[in-house]
């Protein structure tokens, strides 16, 4: 990977941590607690309201890659 790529890298996933973290927040559920399908819409509807265009894409990205790789490390699915 080059090393703008790896900087660009590093600093989106400080913001993909955030918007994880504040959905915890918003469920008001620990982080890696089992959080339903409607409490994340709930969130992004809510989110949509307050950001700009970028910065809810950016937050349903980082939401969604989240659980998808949640999901393969509770399958074994890494190797």
């Amino acid at each position: 990977m080059s090393h703008v790529k790896e900087h660009c890298v590093k600093k989106k996933l400080h913001y993909y941590l955030n918007w994880v973290a504040q959905l915890y927040v918003f469920c008001q559920a620990d982080i890696g607690a089992a959080v339903q399908s409607e409490q994340i819409t709930q969130y992004l509807k809510q989110l949509s309201k307050n950001l700009e265009d970028w910065q809810f894409q950016q937050a349903s990205a980082a939401i969604n890659l989240f659980f998808l790789f949640e999901a393969k490390g509770r399958s074994g699915g890494y190797g």
